[in-house]
């Protein structure tokens, strides 16, 4: 998980906030994917995925909430959108360099569009919150019988490769 981690660290330190977020909300998914067997069917995923943001980010993190942060992990993966009307905050903003900013606005307007409710918060502090929630989980469930199963087939980065099949070059698989 640890490269996991890294990566998302990397993108916000490269300056690329938005591959970092997305990395983050699909945390979640790795750790709750990460704790089933193989027998477990994809249909439950988003119960999955808002019951392990539940337990283990709302306790750090509690600006948004399970159905937000799915709501936000669809839309930024599948749609290109930060935001829903149906959820708590019908737009999120996500910022680097203010540690310090979460802000709510009402009755907002952006690019000719009015918002009732507008999360303006810190990009960094957001994907920490997702780091430290995932490393608190991993140091206890790591060496349970189901997500040690699971963890060869957890993808990682291999900076030389995965021999035999492939030798000298940075590869993610």
């Amino acid at each position: 998980m640890e490269h996991i981690f890294d990566q998302i660290r990397g993108t916000l330190d490269a300056g690329f906030p938005y591959a970092a977020i997305m990395l983050a909300l699909a945390v979640p998914d790795i750790c709750a994917n990460l704790s089933i067997g193989p027998e477990a069917s994809t249909s439950n995923q988003g119960k999955r995925y808002k019951q392990w943001y539940r337990d283990h980010v709302v306790p750090v993190y509690s600006l948004l909430t399970d159905d937000d942060a799915w709501s936000l992990r669809c839309g930024v993966v599948h749609q290109g959108a930060f935001g829903n009307r149906q959820k708590q905050f019908d737009r999120a903003i996500f910022c680097s360099g203010s540690s310090v900013l979460n802000i709510v606005l009402n009755d907002s307007e952006i690019a000719g569009i009015k918002y009732d409710r507008v999360l303006i918060a810190d990009a960094g502090t957001f994907c920490e919150a997702m780091i430290k929630a995932a490393s608190d989980w991993f140091s206890r469930a790591r060496e349970t019988p189901v997500v040690a199963a699971n963890l060869p087939r957890l993808v990682g980065t291999y900076k030389d490769g995965i021999a035999p099949l492939v030798v000298g070059m940075t590869c993610v698989g």
